[in-house]
């Protein structure tokens, strides 16, 4: 088991500005864009956003 990092308010704010950017394009945006957008993997995206 891998150990949980703490997520900071600027990774929040980070993936928000994300998703809004991606809707103004008119796409979609899914946990696994977000993911390879940040250059990890879907785990520990979904590690970070549980909190």
């Amino acid at each position: 088991m891998t150990k949980k990092e703490p997520v900071t308010p600027a990774f929040g704010a980070f993936l928000s500005k994300c998703q809004k950017e991606q809707l103004v394009n008119g796409r979609h945006l899914t946990n696994e864009t977000i993911a390879q957008a940040t250059m990890m993997s879907t785990r520990t995206y979904n590690l970070l956003k549980k909190g």
